[in-house]
């Protein structure tokens, strides 16, 4: 609906079609209708996609010195890989930063999760201040929260969805942030963070996801 409302041209193509193939015939259309066009991934996973996380970041980094905040404790969802990350202290291009990343996706491999946000992180960095260096350690990896799979509800993330919903009046994804948040919990109650600690958790949102599980949360 929005698509049509916006005067989108969309392109459907079959399940089995080379999409990066038609991509790039596309681009290659357009520009030689003299159009320049950028192509946005899945999620807008890319370094130029990540700017908008590193600019959010460095609000919340300047917000937190004018308020003296000591401990600023990050959690987002990026769609394509599908993990959630804390970042502790800020991101700082900014100082040292270590990202710990829960696994909330359709890998199953903790390593090439690991991999693929090493990858991002760098090509962001690239573009906000080259020359500088993150090293694989800055980046760990646990799939503790994640369950049986992408997408497939955990009694931590129930638990939590509902806990935010009730307390704050505030709605958590069932797939991203309602997981991470699960993992935010578990790391209070083992006092990973201090009574008087301040944590900011930022989320992008949950409520059109939660319908596709209305069964999960009315047992």
């Amino acid at each position: 609906m929005l698509d049509g409302l916006f005067g989108a041209a969309v392109h459907d193509l079959p399940g089995d079609a080379d999409v990066a193939g038609f991509v790039a015939a596309r681009l290659e259309a357009l520009a030689r209708q003299g159009r320049k066009a950028y192509f946005a991934p899945v999620g807008g996973s890319s370094a130029v996609g990540c700017l908008g996380y590193a600019d959010c970041a460095a609000e919340i980094l300047r917000q937190s010195d004018e308020m003296g905040v000591t401990v600023c404790e990050c959690a987002g969802a990026e769609r394509e890989q599908r993990y959630a990350c804390r970042t502790r202290s800020g991101v700082r291009c900014f100082g040292k930063t270590r990202v710990v990343c829960e696994i909330l996706c359709r890998l199953s491999s903790g390593e090439e999760t690991h991999g693929i946000t090493l990858e991002k992180a760098r090509e962001t960095l690239a573009l906000l201040a080259p020359g500088r260096k993150l090293l694989g350690g800055d980046i760990v990896v646990s799939g503790d929260h994640r369950g049986e799979g992408y997408g497939i509800p955990t009694q931590g993330m129930i638990d939590a969805v509902r806990r935010v919903a009730r307390t704050e009046g505030v709605l958590l994804d069932p797939v991203y942030s309602g997981k991470a948040f699960a993992g935010l919990l578990h790391d209070i109650e083992a006092d990973v963070y201090k009574p008087g600690d301040n944590v900011l958790f930022v989320m992008t949102g949950g409520t059109p996801a939660l319908f596709a599980y209305r069964e999960t949360f009315e047992n």
